[in-house]
């Protein structure tokens, strides 16, 4: 009568801890539910809509040609700069992965033939169009502005244009390094035609960018 009792009492306890004891199926390998969540797939855009770019960088520039007053091609031919330089700031803002619009400003200065100075800060807008390999970016843009000059009693505002391609090396999401060399086109803004002069410049500039 006791073993019987005990016997009942070893089934009973078995019942009440099966609840407890994993889920094995009938071959003896645990069930594992599958997963509820689908797998989603990132991918990496180098350049997305909606970045932004901060960018600082010193320029040196040389003098192509001068035409018109006191220029060589129209005048006495005594106005030629010599080799300069400066800085720029700009920024610029991507509507799509390759097309942004931005906006830079300049401080440059050049040494001319007559011992004096020519100071220029030209103030532009910058559609550009950018490449992207791997981590190389290869900005080519155009910009056309507003030069404001000075040279010796002169202070006249001028018109600037100019072209430009770059290569950038992105070494992290935040910044990236590089040039860019440009071919620029100042011009007077004068009464007349006699007064006006047009100047051609190469330059070449060193820079970093801050994106975010």
């Amino acid at each position: 009568m006791s073993r019987t009792f005990r016997a009942w009492q070893c089934v009973g306890a078995l019942c009440a801890l099966s609840p407890l004891l994993p889920a094995y199926s009938s071959e003896g390998v645990r069930e594992v539910p599958p997963s509820q969540s689908p797998q989603v797939v990132v991918a990496y855009e180098p350049i997305r809509p909606g970045d932004q770019l901060l960018k600082i960088g010193i320029v040196a520039g040389y003098q192509l040609y001068i035409a018109g007053n006191g220029g060589g091609s129209g005048g006495g031919g005594g106005g030629k700069l010599l080799g300069g330089g400066g800085f720029h700031l700009g920024y610029e803002y991507f509507f799509t992965k390759n097309f942004s619009l931005g906006g830079q400003v300049s401080f440059e200065c050049y040494y001319t033939t007559g011992s004096n100075y020519y100071f220029s800060v030209p103030i532009t807008v910058n559609p550009t169009y950018t490449f992207a390999v791997g981590r190389w970016r290869i900005p080519l843009s155009l910009g056309v502005g507003l030069n404001i000059q000075s040279y010796l009693e002169k202070k006249a505002p001028g018109l600037i244009a100019e072209a430009s391609a770059g290569l950038y090396y992105q070494y992290t999401p935040d910044w990236s390094i590089g040039g860019i060399v440009a071919y620029t086109q100042l011009g007077d803004i004068a009464s007349s035609l006699q007064n006006c002069r047009a100047v051609g410049l190469a330059t070449i500039d060193f820079g970093v960018r801050y994106h975010f």
